[in-house]
């Protein structure tokens, strides 16, 4: 956590800010984690020692809006930089399309699917722009994308009835590496 002196809402306060990768080689960008939810575009050092923002290359078979939160138009830009380099090749790998039935979550849509009775998580790695959900009905879509997932380097699997859970969390966000799960 980095804490840093700052004024908003007209008051001076101290607030902590969550830093939260967004580029390929773990430059963050970083969002206050109290109350206020103001987002701050300052740089600050990243896990992985670099201090820049911004995709590394572009991808070839997605574009942002795929992975939109529903209520939140544009805010596939803040899905994980390194994310999208892996779901990027592992659609190259696999070889057959991949849709995007859910990627980035606002805090509220997550809500929402709570209420609408789907199972989710408070620390969803789609909160964090961490994760997507590949449309995925045939036994065979399964095998091409799980493949393609664990050679892109993916550590972290969930297999539903009709879709595929892909995402690049690690330790340091509070997940556990190394898991396939079914829903």
């Amino acid at each position: 956590m980095k804490k840093s002196n700052g004024t908003h809402k007209g008051t001076r306060t101290e607030h902590v800010k969550r830093v939260v990768c967004r580029c390929s080689v773990g430059g963050c960008g970083q969002r206050c984690s109290c109350s206020c939810g103001r987002s701050d575009t300052d740089l600050v050092e990243c896990r992985a020692g670099n201090a820049s923002k911004g995709r590394a290359q572009k991808m070839r078979w997605f574009n942002y809006e795929e992975f939109d939160s529903p209520d939140q138009p544009g805010s596939g830009h803040l899905m994980c930089d390194s994310f999208l380099d892996m779901i990027d090749e592992a659609r190259t790998l696999a070889g057959i399309p991949f849709a995007v039935t859910s990627g980035y979550r606002t805090e509220a849509h997550q809500a929402k699917l709570k209420r609408q009775g789907y199972k989710t998580s408070a620390t969803s790695a789609h909160l964090l722009g961490r994760a997507a959900d590949i449309a995925a009905t045939t036994s065979h879509q399964r095998y091409c994308i799980i493949s393609a997932a664990l050679e892109a380097g993916f550590t972290r699997i969930g297999i539903g009835s009709t879709f595929i859970h892909l995402d690049n969390c690690h330790e340091q966000d509070g997940k556990t590496p190394e898991l396939i799960w079914t829903y």
